[in-house]
């Protein structure tokens, strides 16, 4: 299926060529395709880009969620407070290392 006229994110035009469900090709922008988008936008997939503020993954223990407020800015000074907090590198934190 070739789909004619697309405007890529950048604004150029390209006519896409799409075999077994993926784009096989970016071609000279014309008016011969099975569907002419007439300049139409295309984007890639979207993802649903988010964030797990109870998530640290910085290599150091599991925090619990355990920041006051609902507000992003708590949960970013409750774990800048955590870390001034943390024990050194050199040494093994207890399980509790940043229980309140």
């Amino acid at each position: 299926m070739r789909f004619a006229n697309a405007r890529l994110a950048d604004g150029r035009r390209h006519d896409i060529e799409v075999a077994g469900g993926r784009i096989a090709a970016l071609l000279p922008a014309s008016n011969e395709g099975d569907l002419d988008l007439d300049g139409a936008l295309v984007l890639p997939p979207l993802v649903d880009g988010h964030i797990h503020l109870d998530k640290t993954l910085l290599g150091l223990p599991w925090l619990p969620n355990q920041a006051t407020g609902g507000r992003v800015a708590d949960r970013i000074e409750a774990n800048a407070a955590c870390a001034r907090r943390a024990p050194s590198r050199n040494r093994k934190p207890a399980p509790t290392w940043c229980a309140r």
